[in-house]
């Protein structure tokens, strides 16, 4: 088994252990409510081509961390159980704050089209599939 297969399927199955099933839909993210579908705002709580989700439930807490792809950054909420609708990202990696958009480039804080993330268990690191930049990051 490789490294990389040795963390995301514990992470699957760690997120399959937390997950409650429901009916229909009652939180959102990316957008301001359940009825609307506009492109990427970008006010800080928008995504635009979400690509990858990854849950740290280290310390009793679900971490949550949504690549928003098109966006060339990484959206993070601290607790997904006291999260509501329209709340920004308590972290945003690869932008220096959530209003931009813009591909950073190569350097140590840019993304260019993140893809797909992973959570390694033990100890919480972040890998960023960095696809534009052909790279994987661990933050």
């Amino acid at each position: 088994m490789s490294s990389l297969s040795r963390v995301v399927f514990p992470l699957l199955a760690v997120a399959a252990l937390h997950a409650q099933v429901s009916s229909s839909a009652y939180r959102v993210l990316g957008q301001m409510d359940l009825h609307q579908n506009g492109l990427n705002m970008v006010q800080g709580v928008e995504l635009n081509q979400t690509a990858g989700i990854a849950l740290d439930t280290r310390g009793g807490q679900t971490h949550l961390y949504i690549s928003d792809s098109r966006n060339s950054r990484v959206l993070a909420w601290a607790d997904t159980a006291s999260y509501q609708i329209g709340d920004a990202p308590t972290l945003v990696l690869g932008q220096p704050g959530p209003q931009f958009t813009n591909p950073l480039g190569i350097g140590t804080k840019g993304f260019n089209s993140p893809l797909g993330l992973a959570i390694n268990p033990s100890n919480g690191d972040l890998y960023v599939a960095d696809f534009g930049n052909h790279r994987v990051l661990r933050s």
